[in-house]
C-alpha cells in the first residue's frame, strides 16, 4: 500500500494544538466541540463542512496523529485546496471549504475517516481483534502491490472480486502465513469489517490473493482503489458534521 505522510504543500493546512486537560478540568466536551465549529468557521470556513471524528485508539501517538492528519488531509486535496484543523483532546475537527449542494456530505464525511485497512489474520488474532484487543496481523496494507476489481457475469451467479498482488516482503510473509494455516480458517479484515474467511488448503508462493463473495462490481472497485490508497494510522469514529452556509 502506497504511504503518504509527506505535507501537501498545495493544501492549506493550519494545524491548531489544543491542549485541554480533561482529566483534571472535567471539561465537557459538547462545550469544546461547539467551540471547535466556532473557531473553525469563524477563522477560517465561509462555506463548507465542519467535520469532527473521535479518536478511537486508547493512547494515540503524536505521529499517528500527526500522519492520520496529514492523509485525511490529502483526501481533502480531491474536493478543495482550503481546509483547517483542530484537535481537542480526543477529537480531530476538519473545517473544509467547499459548496455542500455540489456533493453528497455523508458519504464525503464517510471517505475522509474511513481506515481503508486491510488485516490477513489467523484465528488467535482475529478474535483478539473482534474483542477491540492488541493483535497482530499476518500481512497489512502495507504488503499490498496492486489490486485490480474483476467480474464474471457470464453465467447466473455473477461473480465479483478483487485480484490483491503482494509485495516481494509480502509474498514471502503470505506463503509463511498460508503454510503455517493449512487446514485452517483465515480472516481478511478491510475497513473495521470481516469480509472473507477462507481456508487454507496449501500453502500459496505467488503473491496472489482473490477476494470473493462481493455484492457488486463498485463493491469491489471501491476495495480496489482503497487498497491503493494510504490507509489511516488511528482508528475514528464520526462524532458529528455541520454545513455552512455562506451569509451572501
Amino acid at each position: 500500500m502506497k504511504s503518504s505522510t509527506k505535507k501537501k504543500t498545495a493544501l492549506a493546512l493550519s494545524l491548531i494544538m489544543t491542549a485541554c486537560l480533561t482529566a483534571c478540568s472535567g471539561s465537557d466536551n459538547s462545550s469544546n466541540n461547539e467551540d471547535t465549529k466556532e473557531q473553525i468557521s469563524d477563522e477560517t470556513i465561509e462555506e463548507g463542512v465542519i467535520v469532527t471524528y473521535k479518536i478511537v485508539d486508547k493512547t494515540p501517538s503524536d505521529m499517528d496523529i500527526e500522519e492520520t492528519i496529514d492523509i485525511i488531509s490529502d483526501r481533502i486535496s480531491e474536493y478543495t485546496r482550503h481546509s483547517e484543523c483542530v484537535v481537542n483532546d480526543d477529537e480531530i475537527s476538519f473545517g473544509i471549504e467547499l459548496d455542500p449542494e455540489e456533493y453528497d456530505v455523508n458519504d464525503l464525511v464517510y471517505e475522509l475517516g474511513r481506515s481503508c485497512e486491510l488485516y490477513i489474520l489467523d484465528e488467535e488474532n482475529y478474535t483478539l481483534w473482534s474483542q477491540g484487543e492488541e493483535f497482530e496481523a499476518a500481512l497489512t496494507g502495507e504488503d499490498v502491490k496492486d489490486a485490480y476489481a474483476i467480474e464474471d457475469v457470464s453465467t447466473d451467479d455473477n461473480f465479483y472480486g478483487v485480484a490483491v498482488s503482494f509485495t516481494d516482503k509480502g509474498t514471502e510473509k503470505f506463503s509463511e502465513f498460508t503454510n503455517a494455516n493449512i487446514d485452517n480458517t483465515t480472516y481478511i479484515v478491510f475497513d473495521g469489517e470481516l469480509i472473507m474467511s477462507p481456508q487454507v488448503f496449501d500453502s500459496v508462493t505467488d503473491g496472489q490473493l482473490l477476494i470473493t463473495g462481493l455484492d457488486s462490481y463498485e463493491d469491489a472497485r471501491d476495495i480496489q482503489e482503497s487498497l491503493t490508497t494510504a490507509a489511516l494510522p488511528l482508528n475514528l469514529e464520526l462524532v458529528d458534521y455541520e454545513i455552512v452556509e455562506s451569509e451572501e
